[in-house]
């Protein structure tokens, strides 16, 4: 339900204007809550995905008469890019920090990797705390895991 009023806010089936950005928007809320209150729950997951990742192109879904574009005629470069990454609230450093996290880093490991001082990773850590709404570091790793980054590192 939450997809079809998304679509059909996004891409009017019918008559002007082509787009309702009040029906897209609440259900990209709708989708939002829906992972807030099931976070483990993939196909929750996946619908939030699928629509944060269309509502990132609009401007690159039609020609300028209007004529819808495939996929691959797109121009990639124009798309939001901030909107389609996991965790839009985060700087790119901060998701950068959070991937290392979840793949079971320590911070000094992240400081090294990312030619970062100890400080500045842990500033950094505390502010994906801080925006994910989170109490530690497991709570993170869970948060990052569920969509989709890192992976355990795993012993040689």
């Amino acid at each position: 339900m939450v997809h079809l009023v998304f679509t059909t806010g996004h891409t009017a089936p019918a008559g002007q204007p082509r787009q309702r950005r009040d029906l897209a928007e609440r259900a990209l809320d709708l989708a939002r809550m829906l992972r807030h209150l099931l976070p483990g729950d993939p196909a929750v997951a996946g619908l939030l995905a699928l629509i944060l990742l269309t509502d990132a192109r609009p401007h690159t879904r039609t020609t300028a008469d209007g004529r819808l574009l495939l996929l691959a005629e797109q121009y990639r470069t124009c798309w939001d890019r901030a909107e389609i990454a996991a965790f839009p609230e985060l700087s790119e450093r901060e998701r950068e920090v959070l991937s290392l996290l979840a793949e079971g880093r320590s911070n000094p490991d992240i400081a090294r990797k990312l030619f970062l001082s100890p400080k500045t990773v842990r500033n950094h850590v505390s502010n994906i705390f801080t925006k994910l709404q989170v109490a530690d570091r497991a709570q993170a790793i869970i948060k990052a895991r569920d969509a989709g980054l890192g992976t355990p590192e795993r012993s040689p």
